[in-house]
């Protein structure tokens, strides 16, 4: 398969997805506060968002980084909720490599 920002974007959308259906599966708490406290708390920590997308179900969501290496994973929801759904350490965001243009 060739490797492209698409390609990668639904890698990502299809994690976060197989990881909620995990976190509900095996009973644990997915944590949601409003968004706008939601930002708030990544903006005062000093978090740095490193990539985001929609996904078909019409929920945004984001993975921002930590100052002290620790992401997050988080899906917000048209409703205005935002939950936390998994996180980890030692991020690392591979840069989608450019593509070329068709000859017209």
């Amino acid at each position: 398969m060739k490797l492209t920002f698409e390609n990668i974007m639904t890698a990502v959308a299809t994690f976060v997805f197989a990881v909620t259906l995990a976190t509900v599966a095996f009973g644990q708490e997915v944590r949601c506060v409003p968004t706008d406290l939601a930002m708030k708390g990544h903006e005062e920590r000093g978090d740095t968002l490193v990539i985001s997308g929609l996904l078909h179900t019409g929920n945004l969501f984001r993975v921002f980084e930590g100052t002290d290496g620790v992401f997050g994973i988080v899906v917000s929801t048209p409703d205005g909720n935002t939950c936390l759904i998994a996180t980890g350490e030692y991020l690392q965001v591979e840069q989608p490599k450019p593509r070329k243009r068709p000859n017209l």
